[in-house]
């Protein structure tokens, strides 16, 4: 059974009508569940409260009651006291039974006596020795300064004879006149306030305390003894019972067990005391959840439920939006890939066309239609639109008619009119033939490229070849005419600049033969520096004669070890290291391509100079050696000689260019000019690190590859 879009669709449509009603009954159910849990949860929250806000209260009235009999006793001491004479020994044993029959009545207090102004004991309940002095205690020192303070309730502290936590109440004691007479204290037991408090309904990790507005804890149950007495008015619990009004109800950390707390508080109505009460928050929470578990249940089941529907719902809806996503991205990429392709078409100035051989018509994209001038509004252009702009239109018939019946490739140039213009443009066009389903030809689809920018770049490339290649054979002859005046200067360098030398040398010989004897000293020295001198040209013809054959020199690269090019070399220098001192450390050395002739030049250059100028040594070192890089050889002459300043390395390796006297050091100024020379022919370089009578190190590389 066929179903057609629309009846596809309607049904698309009921099911995700009836997911998305499930889905609306379960989360209307879930919200009801949830708002029921809530006020259950509130309805425990208000009993705790309610529970902590009595007992606080009970805590409280108990508390102002207890205090305010204990303030009566020591009022009715105070008034007997100044009604009694102090001087006679009936009124102190008055004044003791009175206290003793209020000690009765009053089961929570240990103990009344009365303090004199000088801080010595003179009644009590104890039958305390009178001299013993409290004059150092905390309320006698308060109530000596305190003239309007009348009641003091100290911090608590533990009875020697009893072990029991303990908290005097004290009371000014005053003359008629209102100067400090005494105290009266009331020594009040908190272990009688702490039976009272164990007795009451609490659960485990509730606390109920009584503390001082200032922060202080006197009594706790159960029994914190490490904080009572202590102050500690910047907690959080105090901050905020400093804000509200005598009694409240906040949620706040203990200050005990620093635990959150439902915390019921009633600050005592005529005494600064606080009568607290907290409930563990936990208890309570885990209380509620005990009777709420059923409830809890199902909600996490509609919870669950829900949110399957709505993870179909949404599935199903992803999969509606999936198709028209996908079908949109396509159109989209479709679209920027065909504006794309336009725009390459348009810059590289390439075009697409097909000709369909049965009706003999063209179909051109935009640019080919740009490129033959045609209208972008037509769809098709016949064969006479196309070849009455072509230039050999003979041509292009007989290519594209060996390509249909033959199917010889269509690779073809051509040149075509622009309208209303004699300018031409050349077409470059490749094609191939496409055959229908029976096997005969049907269309022929090519591309076809504006290439006349590149036809004129090649035409100027050829121009400028022939430019070119009658500049080199210009420059070729003049070179070879350079050389030829080269090679005749040498001729004459090495006969004609001989010749006066040699005559020079021979009538100094003469002279020396003939008239030696009559000759003065002077003279002899100055024929001995004419001879010296012309043999130092002689040399100089020679060093420069072989600089020139050098540069023009072929190499003849050959596989040579080093090692053996240098002990030759060393074998030729023994000689100039008679009686010298040398310490040579050679290295053993590897095989290389080079010209070994042109190489021990470079050798023989490199070792006579550190012979040279480590002579002023007592103990020459020289060091030859190498290292490898990736792609060449790096070889070395080290010494310890006179060394030279490196700001002059730039003259180093320049013809005639010397950094030493003559007479200091020989040489002409040549020898590492041609060192430079010979290791540039093999495609190296030269370099030299040195200091100033430290010695110097002269490095050259030679590639791995040989260059001829």
């Amino acid at each position: 059974m066929a179903f057609s879009k629309n009846d596809i669709r309607k049904q698309k449509v009921q099911k995700y009508f009836l997911i998305v009603t499930a889905m609306s009954i379960l989360f209307l159910l879930a919200i009801i569940i949830v708002t029921i849990n809530f006020g259950s949860y509130k309805q425990s929250l208000w009993l705790a409260d309610q529970q902590a806000e009595r007992i606080s209260y009970l805590m409280s009235e108990h508390i102002n009651n207890s205090f305010k009999s204990i303030d009566l006793i020591l009022q009715e001491i105070d008034t007997y006291l100044q009604s009694a004479d102090p001087l006679s020994n009936g009124s102190h044993s008055t004044v003791s039974d009175l206290m003793r029959r209020r000690l009765n009545d009053a089961n929570f207090v240990r103990a009344f006596f009365v303090i004199g102004k000088d801080g010595y004991i003179i009644h009590d309940t104890d039958h305390t020795t009178p001299h013993v002095t409290l004059k150092d205690r905390e309320y006698f020192l308060i109530h000596t300064t305190e003239s309007k303070l009348e009641l003091y309730i100290g911090k608590p502290l533990i009875s020697r004879s009893t072990g029991n936590w303990f908290v005097s109440v004290s009371r000014r004691l005053s003359t008629s006149d209102g100067f400090f007479s005494g105290v009266v204290v009331a020594a009040v037991e908190l272990k009688y306030l702490e039976n009272i408090y164990s007795k009451l309904e609490i659960d485990s990790q509730s606390h109920v305390s009584l503390w001082s507005n200032d922060g202080m804890l006197l009594i706790s149950w159960p029994q914190f003894d490490e904080f009572i007495g202590k102050t500690n008015p910047e907690s959080s619990l105090f901050k905020l019972i400093k804000k509200k009004s005598n009694t409240d109800i906040i949620i706040s950390f203990s200050p005990l067990d620093q635990h959150k707390k439902i915390v019921a508080f009633n600050k005592v109505e005529d005494y600064p005391l606080v009568a607290i009460i907290e409930n563990d928050y936990a208890v309570v929470v885990s209380r509620w959840l005990k009777s709420a578990m059923p409830e809890i249940v199902l909600f996490v089941m509609l919870i669950i439920l829900t949110t399957g529907f709505s993870w179909s719902a949404w599935k199903y809806y992803c999969d509606l939006n999936h198709y028209k996503n996908e079908l949109e991205d396509k159109n989209i990429e479709l679209s920027r890939a065909e504006i794309s392709y336009l725009q390459a078409q348009k810059l590289g100035h390439i075009g697409n066309w097909e000709y369909d051989i049965a009706n003999e018509n063209f179909w051109e994209s935009e640019e080919a239609k740009r490129l033959f001038e045609l209208c972008l509004k037509n769809t098709h252009s016949s064969m006479q639109n196309i070849e009455h702009r072509l230039s050999d239109r003979d041509h292009v018939r007989q290519v594209i008619a060996c390509l249909i019946e033959h199917e010889k490739p269509y690779n073809n140039e051509y040149e075509i009119h622009l309208n209303d213009s004699e300018d031409r443009i050349v077409i470059h066009s490749t094609a191939e033939l496409i055959k229908d389903d029976s096997g005969k030809p049907g269309n022929i689809v090519g591309v076809i490229q504006d290439i006349t920018e590149r036809k004129q770049a090649e035409e100027k490339v050829r121009l400028l070849n022939e430019e070119l290649e009658q500049r080199v054979i210009e420059r070729t002859a003049q070179l070879e005419s350079a050389n030829k005046e080269l090679e005749a200067f040498s001729y004459s360098v090495s006969h004609d600049l001989r010749a006066p030398l040699r005559h020079i040398s021979g009538y100094v010989d003469l002279l020396n033969n003939r008239f030696r004897d009559t000759l003065p000293d002077k003279a002899v020295h100055y024929l001995n520096t004419i001879t010296d001198s012309a043999n130092q040209m002689g040399t100089l013809i020679d060093d420069l004669l072989q600089f020139s054959r050098t540069g023009r020199q072929e190499m003849c690269l050959v596989a040579m070890d080093m090692n053996v090019l240098v002990h030759e070399v060393l074998e030729t220098l023994k000689p100039d290291i008679i009686n010298r001192n040398i310490s040579w450390v050679v290295a053993e050395l590897p095989e290389i391509f080079g010209d070994y002739s042109l190489l021990k030049q470079v050798w023989v250059n490199l070792l006579d100079n550190a012979i040279k100028f480590t002579r002023n040594k007592d103990e020459a070192e020289i060091e030859v050696g190498f290292t490898q890089e990736p792609d060449h050889w790096v070889f070395f002459v080290r010494d310890n000689g006179v060394g030279f300043d490196m700001q002059y390395t730039h003259k180093l390796f320049g013809v005639f260019q010397r950094l030493h006297s003559q007479k200091a050091f020989e040489g002409t100024g040549i020898g590492l000019a041609n060192v430079q020379r010979i290791v540039h022919k093999h495609a190296g370089l030269v370099w030299v690190d040195a200091q100033l009578d430290k010695g110097a190190t002269f490095y050259f590389t030679i590639p791995f590859e040989p260059h001829s």
